[in-house]
């Protein structure tokens, strides 16, 4: 929970489980970054890490998505289930930053990368962490535009 002293609301870090249960039962994310004004869009294999909450992703750092998250690391990304018809419609819309893991947390990022992606330690990337701040979850199958957002708690200062 935030419990900064001048916080006016309390907000779990913990995702709500229905979107912690969507983000984990899928394993692309299109990460959108742009700079000076260009946008650029890649797809990536991600692991969820739900305790931070965070997708995991490994991309070399040539790469343009990286080049531009290295520049500006306000980033976006969806994640969806392809559906059958609109009432089956499910997925999130997120916004958040881009950055390398460190410590503890990049310990775990590597634990659940591999661990998801076991064939990933044949072939060296640097990982990389989408720290969503804002996700909308919209889930068509409990009803039509049902919709659930979540924001992470301000950071203390």
């Amino acid at each position: 929970m935030n419990r900064c002293p001048n916080a006016k609301l309390l907000m779990p870090m913990t995702l709500p489980p229905s979107i912690a249960e969507f983000l984990k039962s899928r394993r692309v994310l299109t990460l959108a970054t742009s700079q000076g004004g260009i946008p650029h869009c890649a797809n990536v294999f991600y692991a969820f890490l739900e305790n931070e909450p965070c997708l995991v992703f490994s991309s070399q750092s040539h790469t343009l998505h990286i080049r531009q998250a290295l520049a500006n690391s306000r980033a976006a990304g969806s994640v969806f289930a392809d559906p059958s018809s609109i009432g089956k419609i499910c997925g999130v819309q997120m916004t958040g930053i881009v950055r390398r893991p460190a410590d503890a947390l990049g310990q775990a990022a590597r634990r659940a990368y591999l661990l998801r992606f076991p064939y990933a330690v044949a072939v060296p990337a640097p990982l990389w962490v989408f720290e969503p701040d804002w996700i909308k979850f919209t889930d068509n199958r409990l009803g039509f535009g049902v919709k659930k957002v979540w924001e992470r708690p301000p950071a203390c200062d």
